[in-house]
């Protein structure tokens, strides 16, 4: 894989393992690479690609998601999909945000100019934004409704450009890490510092990895008060509910990388399984307050606002992200650290596959929808049945999981290894 796309993606190589309170790299030179964050790129790429699936088929209302079963095969959000979207939620983006912190505090670490690094950030981050932004997204929404006529699917295309406010779809991530990547460079020159970090800063990096979770969990409770999950900060387009982690995890990735430590800090020795049985087991937690008013464990989780509920839910979040992001990074630095190979599935595709899985997404829908529905787009009878409308969101999730996968990476294999300009970039 190019070293362009290290300096481009959330899931970029970090810094060589130093010993606690060590050096890091010296300015100029590059560390070993590290083939578990590469492998790690490819594995988060796939479930970033199968969590947005699985909201499309039918998943769970509230934290700004609602259902979005764009087939029309569903009737309902499927509750079978509450684990899976909750824990993604409590912790992908904010591994993405601690390992894109590293990156930047490496690239920062060689860069011999500010704005050199800045003017790098944003043709490799900016560009892909705004070309999804204003090509992909776009078109989406000739897919979705199309018109009968060229020129009406020409005409719908440019009122949805022209109601451009910001960045669209999951490019907001590329936005957000701008705008951090912007703030460690000034907050450099502002405080500068250089050689070992001193033993206080260790204790300190010590201190905020393992109790830092809280103050966010306590924080994130307070901002949603006023600004509950669904949100949009404009322009940037990232949901205020959940900034204060991803903020916690790139300051944590730049200070990994100054004391020497491989891994996002959090409890030793935890495997994923035991991570995962902590976060699921506390999940039912987010009910409880519903269940003693009454409202059955069926009913929404408030995630939101001055309630038990919301204040359970924050707590929940930062715990799953404390002990999953930790374990999960853990795990592939032991079972995975290896060249990944050239082939599809290789981190070199993956920026790529992340980019371009909403428009390989619809147009699969499309043809599912051509497939199951009648030649008049309504449903068959059959898809009323109770077992289909139960059990139906797993199986069409897992199906189309892999095609959208497997899609989405074809895809952006054929656009870097054939469209000259295209490797460059991504």
């Amino acid at each position: 894989m190019s070293s362009s796309i290290d300096q481009n993606l959330a899931l970029p190589s970090p810094a060589v393992h130093l010993k606690p309170g060590a050096a890091a790299a010296p300015t100029g030179l590059r560390p070993p690479r590290r083939h578990d964050i590469d492998n790690l790129r490819s594995f988060c790429t796939a479930h970033v690609i199968a969590h947005h699936t699985a909201i499309a088929y039918g998943g769970i209302s509230g934290a700004g998601l609602p259902p979005q079963a764009h087939s029309g095969l569903f009737d309902h959000a499927s509750p079978l999909f509450t684990p899976f979207i909750a824990t993604n939620l409590s912790y992908g983006m904010g591994l993405y945000f601690f390992l894109s912190g590293q990156m930047t505090a490496q690239s920062m670490s060689r860069s011999k100019s500010d704005w050199g690094l800045i003017r790098t950030k944003l043709w490799r981050l900016g560009m892909p934004a705004l070309l999804y932004s204003a090509l992909i997204d776009p078109v989406g929404a000739v897919i979705a409704r199309p018109e009968k006529t060229l020129v009406g699917n020409l005409g719908l295309y440019v009122r949805e450009v022209g109601k451009l406010d910001g960045v669209r779809g999951p490019v907001w991530y590329n936005a957000t890490l701008i705008v951090f990547d912007i703030c460690a460079v000034v907050l450099r020159r502002v405080l500068p510092c250089s050689g070992s970090p001193s033993l206080e800063f260790v204790k300190a990096f010590r201190l905020l990895g393992r109790w830092g979770w809280l103050g966010v969990a306590g924080a994130s409770f307070l901002l949603r008060t006023k600004l509950p999950p669904g949100e949009v900060i404009p322009v940037i387009g990232v949901d205020p509910a959940y900034l204060l982690q991803y903020i916690y995890g790139y300051a944590l990735g730049h200070a990994a990388f100054h004391v020497g430590e491989r891994s996002i800090p959090g409890p030793e020795n935890l495997s994923v399984y035991k991570a995962y049985a902590i976060s699921l087991g506390t999940l039912p937690l987010l009910f409880l307050p519903g269940f003693l008013k009454g409202e059955g464990i069926g009913g929404a989780v408030q995630l939101g606002g001055w309630n038990w509920a919301a204040a359970i839910y924050a707590v929940w979040n930062e715990l799953s992200f404390y002990t999953l992001a930790p374990a999960v990074m853990q795990a592939f630095e032991r079972n995975y650290n290896r060249p990944a190979g050239k082939g599809l599935w290789s981190p070199r595709y993956s920026y790529a596959a992340f980019l371009l899985h909403t428009l390989v997404s619809w147009v699969a829908d499309l043809g599912l929808a051509r497939l199951l529905k009648r030649s008049d787009g309504t449903r068959p009878a059959w898809m009323s049945n109770r077992a289909w409308q139960a059990f139906g969101p797993l199986l069409v999730t897992a199906a189309m999981s892999a095609v959208d996968i497997l899609g989405s990476f074809k895809l952006g294999q054929l656009l870097i290894d054939h469209v000259p300009g295209v490797g460059s970039l991504l």
